[in-house]
């Protein structure tokens, strides 16, 4: 079971070197995470102590925050539900500003027809189901993809599609679509 953290031990947790924020009903201690963030520590400061979840998903999409959760989560703001609620996915289209193609946001395009965002959507969803979690490892170790994953994307037609011809049609016997 994940530490009840009430607001009033949330918000003592406001300065630098000691921040605390929630997002998505989880506490977040941010205190070492400030280094790694783009943005540095300021823009993160003036959320300590607070409940930043609209601030940050209006900037990110959720697998920003997924990306780091497992280090950086120390409980749940009281009065959170036992499940969290869901949040996008990566297969699903972000209503972060500019984190997206604005078509696919829903505005007109001359060009972009509905089953552009149809065929996004598949390839997102096949991704994040066979390749994210040996992206992430690798992000993480440095190292490069193992071979299967070469293979998961020749037998899936992205790597012909995606680079052309090449060594690493060698995974892709049936070549090029």
């Amino acid at each position: 079971m994940s530490k009840i953290i009430t607001r009033k031990e949330l918000e003592q947790h406001n300065k630098e070197g000691d921040g605390w924020m929630v997002i998505n009903h989880e506490v977040y201690d941010m205190s070492k995470f400030f280094a790694m963030h783009p943005g540095g520590e300021e823009v993160l400061r003036e959320h300590y102590g607070k409940d930043a979840t609209n601030v940050f998903y209006g900037l990110h999409r959720h697998e920003v925050i997924e990306k780091y959760r497992k280090r950086l989560v120390i409980g749940k703001i009281e009065g959170a539900p036992e499940e969290i609620p869901h949040v996008e996915t990566a297969a699903d289209i972000s209503e972060v500003p500019f984190a997206e193609a604005p078509f696919f946001r829903g505005e007109r395009s001359p060009v972009w027809k509905p089953e552009h965002i149809e065929f996004r959507k598949e390839v997102r969803k096949w991704v994040h189901e066979n390749l994210r979690e040996e992206a992430e490892a690798c992000e993480l170790s440095g190292k490069s993809p193992s071979d299967e994953v070469f293979k998961k994307l020749a037998d899936y037609g992205m790597l012909a599609m995606r680079i052309g011809p090449g060594e690493h049609l060698k995974y892709a016997p049936k070549g090029l679509p």
